[in-house]
C-alpha cells in the first residue's frame, strides 16, 4: 500500500520505465492480478514507485523468457531472487573465452564475425561475458558504440544486411538494460537526481542508452524513460521524480521541436538544468549542449 505522501506514477509513465506497454500493463493487471495500482476518483490508474519496481522485474524476467502467467502473483522478493538466478545461471561460453583478462580488440573482432554468420546466440554469450568483466563506462564506450559504428559503416557500404545490424541492436539493449537494472536496484542516491528521455519523433536511442550506462558507472541516481516521449509526460516524469538535471536525446531532424519543448520544460520547472546529447545545435537557450557520450563522461565525472 503506498501512504499519501508517496510518489504516484500516471500508466504512460510506468509504462514508459519499465519498457512496456500501457496495454501490456492493463492485461496483466485484469488477466493475471500482476499488479493492482490505486486509482483517482475518476478511475485513472496510479502505481506507486514500488509497484514501478515491480513492473521492471516483471518485464526483465518476461524479456529472459518467463511465462508472465506463472511469475505474476509472485512475492516482489521471490521475483528479484529469481531474476538475479536466471542472469547468473547463462549458458556457459567456449572455454578460449572464458578468461580473467577481457581482451576487447579480439573480442569485437569475434562479434564482428557473429554478426556477419548470423550467430544471434554467440552474440549474446560475447556481450554477456563482457559486461561481467568490464566497467559500465568501458562497455558503453569501448564496446558498444564502436561496434554499433562500424557495424553501421558497414550496413552503409552494402557489406551486411539491415537485418544483421538490427539483431545487433536489439541484443545490445537487452544486456545494457541488465546493467540499467541492477544499477537501479541498488537504490543508489545522490544529490542530483537525472530523467533521460527524448521527446516525440526523437528516435535516436543510443546516446541515450550510453549515457544510462555512464550513470551507472559514476553511481548517479537517474531515471531511465528511453525516447518518444511527448512534452507533457516529460513533464510529469521530471516533477514526479524531483528531477534536477534533464538529459535529452537530440538529432538534427527535430531542432524546432526540441525548442519548443525546452520553453515549455523551463516555464513548468524553471529550476531544471536541460541537457542535449546528441547533434550540436546553434541558438537553443537554457541548455547545456554534449554532442559525444564521451563529453558526458567527463561531465558526470565533475558534476555533483
Amino acid at each position: 500500500m503506498s501512504g499519501p505522501n508517496d510518489k504516484m506514477f500516471s500508466i504512460q509513465m510506468a509504462a514508459q520505465m519499465a519498457g512496456l506497454s500501457a496495454h501490456t500493463i492493463r492485461a496483466w493487471e485484469k488477466r493475471y492480478k500482476a499488479i493492482t495500482p490505486s486509482r483517482t476518483d475518476s478511475g485513472r490508474r496510479l502505481y506507486s514507485a514500488e509497484e514501478v519496481d515491480r513492473l521492471i522485474v516483471l518485464a526483465q524476467l518476461t524479456h529472459l523468457g518467463s511465462n508472465i502467467g506463472q511469475i505474476a502473483n509472485m512475492s516482489d522478493e521471490n521475483l528479484r531472487n529469481m531474476y538475479s538466478k536466471v542472469v547468473q545461471s547463462g549458458p556457459a561460453l567456449p572455454s578460449v573465452i572464458l578468461k580473467q583478462d577481457i581482451n576487447l580488440v579480439e573480442m569485437k573482432t569475434q562479434l564482428l564475425k557473429s554478426i556477419e554468420k548470423y550467430e544471434v546466440s554467440v552474440i549474446s554469450q560475447l556481450l554477456s561475458q563482457i559486461k561481467s568483466s568490464v566497467e559500465p563506462r568501458i562497455f558503453a564506450l569501448e564496446i558498444l558504440k564502436p561496434l554499433l559504428e562500424e557495424v553501421r559503416a558497414l550496413f552503409e557500404k552494402n557489406q551486411f544486411q539491415q537485418a544483421q545490424m538490427q539483431a545487433l541492436q536489439a541484443i545490445a539493449r537487452f544486456h545494457a538494460g541488465n546493467i540499467i537494472f541492477s544499477h537501479i536496484e541498488k537504490s543508489i542516491k545522490s544529490s542530483q537526481k537525472f530523467v533521460l528521455t527524448g521527446i516525440e519523433r526523437e528516435n535516436h536511442s543510443f546516446n541515450l542508452l550510453y549515457a544510462a550506462l555512464l550513470c551507472c558507472h559514476h553511481k548517479k541516481h537517474f531515471y531511465y524513460l528511453n525516447t518518444n516521449l511527448p512534452v507533457p509526460s516529460i513533464v510529469e516524469a521530471v516533477k514526479a521524480t524531483e528531477g534536477t538535471v534533464l538529459i535529452l536525446s537530440v538529432s538534427k531532424e527535430n531542432h524546432r521541436d526540441i525548442q519548443n519543448a525546452i520553453n515549455i520544460v523551463m516555464e513548468e520547472i524553471p529550476k531544471v538544468k536541460i541537457w542535449l546529447i546528441g547533434h550540436a545545435f546553434e541558438g537553443i537557450k537554457n541548455t547545456k549542449m554534449i554532442e559525444t557520450p564521451e563529453a558526458l563522461d567527463e561531465l558526470l565525472e565533475r558534476f555533483s
